[in-house]
């Protein structure tokens, strides 16, 4: 029974794994990438807090293993750089699976749904405002060949796109030196609603990955104590009848 649920649970972890290694990169399968959360997240509830971070982390880290080349040998990515590179979005996804898990095992399943979304939009948003290279790495960028989604930037925004209408692209001819190229966009002179408005989804999702985290802690904080009087048979019996159904015995 033990094998059948380690095979389970690996499983879910490879599954999320090659649907991000494909649905990312290069040369993303954009439709991939939007079931790459699912397996993980289907089986966290039924995994202890430590067990579930690290089958998200380390499903994540594979599924960017797509991208070592184009580090390590296209633009030479100082190592140090390489290693946070890789490790800030896989630990990031991991404390996502927690989150959502939280949510799922209190029952609250409308919650849940919210939780790992404006989790992960929130955790894109506030590191790529603060980063110099903007919102490179961002998974949008996936989605490009799917012109329905990407449609919709001209209400929600993705906020490194520029509402200037300019292209820049830079090249290295030589150590140390670059060659930059500009070009104008022909664009439509009415402004769309997120060019108006700015960033207002992400911010959005910042406020209700904030109420969302306060309301896990809050909880916590006020659930009564039971007044049910019992013996410390019944206590010991209630406790190991509730880590038999609601965890795997993983670590």
């Amino acid at each position: 029974m033990r094998a059948r649920k380690f095979l389970l649970v690996a499983a879910a972890g490879l599954a999320s794994a090659a649907f991000s290694y494909l649905g990312t990169g290069l040369h993303p399968i954009w439709w991939l990438l939007w079931l790459a959360p699912v397996p993980v997240l289907a089986i966290a509830p039924r995994l202890r807090g430590s067990a579930a971070f690290l089958l998200g982390s380390f499903a994540w880290l594979i599924g960017e293993m797509n991208q070592w080349n184009y580090v390590t040998h296209e633009i030479e990515m100082p190592l140090q750089i390489v290693i946070l590179f890789f490790v800030i979005p896989a630990v990031a996804f991991g404390f996502g699976v927690l989150f959502m898990r939280s949510f799922l095992r209190r029952g609250s399943l409308f919650l849940a749904s919210l939780a790992f979304p404006v989790y992960w939009v929130a955790y894109e948003y506030l590191t790529e405002i603060g980063s110099p290279h903007s919102t490179w790495g961002n998974l949008a960028y996936t989605q490009m060949n799917c012109l329905p989604i990407i449609q919709v930037a001209s209400i929600t925004g993705l906020w490194g796109i520029s509402n200037r209408g300019r292209i820049l692209a830079e090249t290295a001819t030589a150590p140390g030196r670059f060659v930059s190229i500009t070009g104008k966009v022909n664009v439509t002179p009415a402004a769309t609603f997120y060019t108006r408005t700015g960033d207002w989804f992400a911010w959005l999702c910042v406020a209700m990955f904030l109420v969302l985290l306060a309301s896990r802690f809050f909880s916590r904080r006020s659930q009564p104590a039971s007044n049910v009087k019992c013996n410390p048979g019944d206590w010991s019996r209630r406790e190991s009848s509730d880590n038999t159904d609601t965890s795997f015995p993983l670590a």
